[in-house]
This record gives structure tokens, C-alpha cells and sequence, in this order.
């Protein structure tokens, strides 16, 4: 009997124990959430409406950046929390000359980076196809064109790269030196545009089939999507079922993909890998975008897989989640990432206090691996003093109670239904500036209804009557 007894103990132990996740592990919800929309600018971005976020990166200052595609903005995190459009919602477009940023009409922005002085650049693309362009963006919040914007096609390299014409442009990243890469979806290329603003060819020969490994780049064709640079300029991107690396002496070599269409799971070896499948949003060649950390591990959202992948040293991919590829409603927030689930993910970037940031495409979310958690999936903020709180009808006759926050601004507030000593009895999370109904199911009596958080809550007394 005392040996059953300290087994089972044993067992429990070994069972809790097993159950502790690591923090560095648990993945929450940082922006958006199961509504898609605009609102939020200016307040933290745990109460911020997005709508389908793609690329992400970070600045030097570990500030993060993001597309929020169908706002057509490209918003910012900054470490502060709060969230802020840095680039559209305007109305005019961008013809070459500098304007200001948040002036700007954006139309199917795909790639975004950062250069070590703050410039931020993204890629493109019109729904004519007739203006697909490289915009800069400068700390001040003045972007102007730097390259593409006179059609879609291909007219030549060691040209200016404002007059170039780019096709499809996608991937984008800027090197130690300032030059900047971008990969040419439907072109079939790798483009370099030099400091001095100049257009050039670096792989591919506008071929998608004449597909060649371990020679110059521009003597093979390519599929590219994803675009990173390393430590030492040296450029990596994704093509169709690969991971492929342009060295500095221009040649190209498969570093990732065993030539198969499909997912996995876990970690395994490079060679080993099959990196695409069919989505919905992605179609094929679904690594769209690809960053590098400061070790040196290339990170990549695998869209069709609903997956992260982190390539170590170049001979090892894990996946995350680890357990299957499938979307789910249960996104496993405040869980270990390794059983999350994600749907549709295109973008992610770690940042150097190792926290992973993940662009959930059909979630509407931006979610972080590492990042403090909160239940619900949202961090509570202290609502500002600018809101009202009314109860209508007070007296509350029946079952159901019915009340508004009006505000100036789109925020989530959290709502507690009390008795007089203060005892919650209904609580909950609500929107401004709509009307909330809930149930009622209490004694007649008096109740009092408390919105916000202090010191800035609002609380009001009603009564119910049958």
C-alpha cells in the first residue's frame, strides 16, 4: 500500500510538473480580435480593431510595425503598447514626390522592412497593376516613391529604379549597406536598388520553370516570395517549394525543401522539409514573408500549413504549433504556443527579448509568444475619462438589461453588474458605442453597474422589477 501510494503521488508530481509551460512559451493576443475593423489609434493595442494584418517587423528601438491590409494602413506597436497608423487611411496617391504619410492612399501592401536608421519601406501593389511600386517612409512621416509606379512589366536593369517598371513586387528587406532587395512575384526575379537608387537583377531570368541550384543567380529562374537578408548581406527567399540563399558572390543554392508539396511537424532536418500547401488566401508559394533574428535563425509564417517556422543554422526547421495544421476557434491563448493554432498566418518577427510577434491573417489578430497574458485575450487598459454611461430603461422591467457607453474613440471596456455591498454577480467585456444588451437574471431589487477600470471607472445604480 505504501509502495501504490508514493507511486501515485510520484505520478502527480511528474504530471503537474509536466503541465507548467514556460512563460517564454504562453502565446496571447496583443491587437485585434474576433471582429475586424478600424478603431483604436492612439489607445493601447490590446483595445484596437484590425483587419487582416500581414508582414510585421521591428525597428532598432524593438518598436513593431504591420500591414493592416483591409484598413489599407500600415500601423504601429510601439513599446509602449500603443497602437498608431504610420502610413494611409489618406486619399491621395503617391505619384514620386513627398508627401505626408498619413496623407497617403495605400493599396495591397504585402512586403515592409526597416533600415538601422529608421526608414521604413514597402512594397506595393495596385489594383490596375499599372503603379506597382518601393515607397519609403522616413521617421518624420514623409513617404515618397523610390522605385516602380509606371506600369507592370520589365524594361531593363542599371536604370534609375524610379523608371523601372516592377511586376508584382512582394518581399522586401535592406542590407548592413542600405541597398534594398525585393523579390518580383510575377517577374521572377530578385532586384537589388543600390544606395545611389540605381535597379539591378541579383537572381532569376523571368522564368518560373528553368530551375537551376549552386550557380549564378541570374541564370536560373525563379518563384520568390519571402525576403530576408543576413548578417553578412547575404540574401535568403522563398521559392515555391524552397528556402533558397544568394550568397555574396551572387550565386544561389537550396538551403530548405525536398522539392514536395505538404506539411509537417516538429523539428526536422532542412533537407527533410516540405514547405507549401494549397490556402485559400495564399495559393501557391505560401511563405510570404520571411525576417531573421539576431542569432542568426530565419523565421517564416507558412500560411497554407497555418504554421510558424524557425530555421536554425540552416539544417533544422521547427514548427509551432507542433501538434497539427489545422485552424480552430480554440487559438489556445494563454497555453503553450506549440498546441496554438493559427489560420492563415503571413507574417513574424522575434525581437531581441526573444518575444515572437505573429500577423494572424484570418484570426484578425496580432499575437505574441512571450508577451504577459491576460484571460480573454485582451489586456485591460485604463479607460480614459471622455465616455458616458446610461441605462435605458432604468427601472429594468423584465429580463434583460440594456445600457451604452458613448465615447469619442472605438474601445473594449470591461463591465461588472454589482449588489450594493460591491459583490460582482455579471461581469464581462463590452464595446463602445453600441448598445449592450445582457440577461437579468436577479431578484427585484437595486444593482449597480460599474464600466471601466479605475480610476477613470463609471458607475451608476438601477433597479429591477418584474
Amino acid at each position: 500500500m505504501r509502495s501504490f501510494l508514493f507511486s501515485f503521488l510520484f505520478l502527480l508530481s511528474a504530471l503537474a510538473a509536466h503541465a507548467v509551460v514556460d512563460s517564454s512559451r504562453i502565446i496571447s493576443t496583443i491587437a485585434g480580435g474576433d471582429t475586424s475593423g478600424f478603431w483604436g489609434d492612439g489607445r493601447p493595442a490590446n483595445s484596437a480593431g484590425i483587419w487582416s494584418p500581414m508582414s510585421i517587423v521591428r525597428d532598432r528601438f524593438q518598436n513593431i510595425y504591420f500591414v493592416d491590409c483591409y484598413n489599407f494602413r500600415i500601423r504601429k506597436i510601439d513599446t509602449n503598447n500603443v497602437i498608431s497608423t504610420v502610413v494611409g487611411g489618406g486619399s491621395f496617391d503617391i505619384a514620386g514626390d513627398t508627401i505626408a504619410a498619413t496623407l497617403a492612399r495605400i493599396h495591397g501592401v504585402e512586403g515592409l522592412c526597416v533600415d538601422k536608421t529608421g526608414n521604413l519601406y514597402y512594397t506595393d501593389i495596385y489594383s490596375t497593376r499599372s503603379e506597382d511600386g518601393v515607397f519609403k517612409v522616413t521617421p518624420s512621416g514623409w513617404v515618397c516613391r523610390i522605385a516602380g509606379g509606371l506600369g507592370w512589366g520589365y524594361n531593363g536593369d542599371s536604370i534609375p529604379a524610379r523608371l523601372a517598371k516592377l511586376d508584382y513586387p512582394c518581399g522586401i528587406d535592406v542590407d548592413t549597406l542600405g541597398n534594398i532587395y525585393i523579390s518580383e512575384r510575377a517577374g521572377h526575379r530578385i532586384r537589388r536598388i543600390d544606395t545611389s537608387l540605381m535597379i539591378a537583377t541579383i537572381a532569376g531570368n523571368g522564368s518560373r520553370t528553368a530551375f537551376r541550384d549552386s550557380v549564378l543567380g541570374t541564370t536560373t529562374g525563379v518563384r520568390p516570395w519571402g525576403l530576408c537578408v543576413g548578417p553578412k548581406n547575404e540574401i535568403y527567399f522563398s521559392d515555391s517549394v524552397f528556402i533558397r540563399k544568394i550568397d555574396t558572390n551572387g550565386y544561389v543554392r537550396t538551403i530548405a525543401g525536398n522539392g514536395n508539396v505538404g506539411c509537417f511537424l516538429g523539428a526536422i532536418s532542412t533537407s527533410a522539409a516540405t514547405l507549401e500547401a494549397e490556402s485559400s488566401f495564399f495559393g501557391s508559394g505560401v511563405i510570404a514573408q520571411m525576417t531573421m533574428d539576431d542569432s542568426g535563425s530565419i523565421w517564416a509564417a507558412n500560411g497554407g500549413c497555418n504554421q510558424i517556422l524557425c530555421l536554425r543554422n540552416n539544417d533544422t526547421i521547427q514548427t509551432i504549433p507542433s501538434n497539427d495544421t489545422l485552424c480552430s476557434l480554440d487559438l489556445g491563448d494563454g497555453g503553450d504556443c506549440m498546441v496554438a493554432h493559427f489560420c492563415e498566418p503571413y507574417g513574424v518577427v522575434r525581437l531581441k527579448n526573444g518575444h515572437i510577434y505573429i500577423s494572424d491573417y484570418t484570426n484578425n489578430r496580432i499575437r505574441c509568444i512571450g508577451c504577459k497574458y491576460v484571460p480573454n485575450g485582451v489586456l485591460k487598459f485604463e479607460s480614459l475619462p471622455d465616455f458616458s454611461l446610461t441605462v435605458s430603461p432604468n427601472p429594468v422591467q423584465g429580463s434583460n438589461l440594456t445600457f451604452s457607453i458613448a465615447s469619442s474613440s472605438h474601445d473594449i471596456f470591461p463591465y461588472r453588474v454589482t449588489d450594493l455591498s460591491g459583490s460582482t454577480l455579471i461581469s464581462g467585456d463590452t464595446q463602445t458605442n453600441l448598445r449592450t444588451t445582457i440577461p437579468l437574471i436577479l431578484p427585484d431589487g437595486a444593482y449597480l453597474l460599474n464600466v471601466g477600470l479605475p480610476p477613470y471607472n463609471k458607475t451608476t445604480m438601477f433597479l429591477k422589477f418584474k
